[in-house]
């Protein structure tokens, strides 16, 4: 057996997403997780906010760290790991268009 033909992936693919059938007409289009542009993206958004993530002598700084931590997760995610989707897809009952 060829261990990488067998279990090599794609970095374009990485990149650039794959399309993923979630049935009822939706598809999304995924790329990986740490991919490189996800993990220069994350770099940079926490060089930038450096300062609100070290600081946690209080438990209102604590707070805001967590807070902007999942805030950036939450952007880099967007940008670089959920691509995009077609199809019907709804928030509590409301439909939920793709935007960033």
């Amino acid at each position: 057996m060829d261990i990488f033909k067998q279990y090599a992936t794609s970095p374009k693919l990485e990149q650039e997403g794959k399309e993923f059938d979630f049935g009822g007409g939706v598809t999304m289009l995924i790329a990986r997780s740490y991919n490189a542009t996800y993990v220069r993206m994350l770099n940079k958004q926490f060089e930038a906010h450096k300062h609100t993530l070290e600081l946690k002598d209080t438990p209102e700084q604590v707070a805001a760290a967590e807070d902007r931590s999942n805030k950036i997760m939450a952007h880099v995610m967007a940008h670089t790991v959920l691509l995009g989707w077609t199809g019907p897809v709804d928030y509590d009952g409301e439909p939920l268009p793709y935007s960033i």
